[in-house]
């Protein structure tokens, strides 16, 4: 199945930007075309402009026929090395050995690659499966996201730190410590109740996240069973992403909900 690159997720494309430029690099043809034909137009240029000195018809046949030469190999170049969809999976895989990735990105990637070896998947169903795809994708770079953000807010107190204070303000009998280091202990403990709900959405987030790679793990391993056991391409179970997406879809808002108060709570 050809897979089109338009298909992909925008945020797998920006990265395969990067790799384009070694593998097809078209951009490098498009500046030898433009190179080629100002070399035309000067070839040219100078053919004209010996034509009024009377130089030898020869001559500027010969120099017309390499300017013609010249912009019709660079043309002809330019269209052999073309992008197309059809080097899109080895892009991919180069992408994978030469680009960090998260785990998901990987497994994303994977799908991909997974589809474009079921020669009995319909362009259809292909496009429906990549759609909800890219919709977990683009869950699992939001919840990376929010994941990077609570860690920057949990803080590095523990419950060590509360007994330490404890045990110092047994040991102490001056009033006016005692008074600092009871307003202390309130403190810590209130930061320490705080640690405890980020940690609670830290892992909710990561069990999100690993939702989302067992999602692109099952349709995987659909369609590798589809291209084991050739079958109708209607019979890779597509239907069931949405159940999944709709939960990932109602715990995300659940988790940038919390995230949202907890920062309110720092300012």
């Amino acid at each position: 199945m050809q897979v089109k690159k338009e298909w992909i997720h925008p945020h797998v494309l920006r990265k395969l930007e990067l790799i384009e430029g070694v593998l097809n690099p078209s951009r490098s043809w498009d500046i030898f075309v433009l190179a080629s034909a100002a070399m035309v137009t000067f070839i040219t240029l100078v053919a004209i402009s010996a034509l009024t000195i009377e130089v030898p018809t020869h001559i500027v046949g010969f120099v017309t026929g390499l300017a013609v030469f010249i912009l019709l190999g660079s043309l002809i170049l330019h269209w052999m090395r073309r992008d197309t969809d059809d080097d899109l999976p080895q892009k991919l895989k180069q992408l994978t050995v030469t680009v960090p990735l998260s785990a998901g990105e990987q497994s994303y990637i994977q799908l991909v690659l997974a589809m474009t070896e079921v020669d009995t998947l319909s362009e259809q169903a292909a496009h429906d499966m990549l759609s909800q795809a890219n919709i977990l994708l683009d869950h699992l770079v939001r919840l990376d996201e929010y994941r990077q953000r609570l860690q920057e807010i949990v803080g590095t107190t523990s419950e060590i730190d509360l007994h330490r204070l404890q045990e110092r303000l047994r040991e102490t009998t001056d009033a006016v410590a005692r008074n600092a280091l009871q307003q202390s202990l309130q403190i810590l403990r209130e930061r320490l109740q705080q640690r405890k709900r980020v940690e609670a959405h830290m892992q909710r987030t990561t069990a999100l996240q690993e939702l989302i790679l067992q999602i692109f793990g099952s349709l995987r391993e659909s369609l590798l069973q589809l291209k084991a056991i050739p079958a109708q391409a209607e019979e890779v179970d597509v239907g069931s992403l949405y159940q999944h997406l709709s939960e990932v879809q109602n715990e995300t808002r659940a988790i940038e909900q919390a995230l949202q108060e907890l920062q309110e709570m720092e300012q």
